[in-house]
């Protein structure tokens, strides 16, 4: 048995695999809010996150980024969550938090508008 099947709920077990297999580092996930939080790398630009997840097949999902300047060690810092809807079709509550929104509906609004 391996650690994902021991310390992650079977609900978002494929996506902790599938951003750990692609260079993520998740810090966090819940299979009951549905979400997976991971480090954020200033040279990975967010729409390739969201083509990771299309091309897995996944197309309702939100992307909330978070970045932080520490003036006392002078770095920058960031994360992300991603969201999915539970399976009664909602988002958790717990999404309306401080992260900014990058919603797979407004990048398909800005493919459509590209188009």
């Amino acid at each position: 048995m391996t650690w994902y099947e021991t310390c992650i709920e079977k609900e978002i077990r494929p996506v902790v695999k599938l951003l750990r297999d692609n260079g993520y580092n998740t810090i966090s996930s819940c299979g009951h809010e549905m979400f997976c939080q991971c480090e954020f790398y200033f040279n990975v630009p967010p729409l390739r996150i969201y083509k990771l997840l299309e091309a897995e097949g996944y197309s309702k999902f939100d992307i909330r980024m978070r970045i932080e300047y520490d003036k006392l060690k002078s770095t920058i810092l960031g994360d992300f969550v991603i969201w999915f809807p539970r399976e009664d079709g909602t988002y958790s509550p717990k999404r309306d938090g401080v992260y900014e929104k990058f919603s797979s509906d407004s990048v398909t609004e800005e493919k459509e508008a590209s188009t």
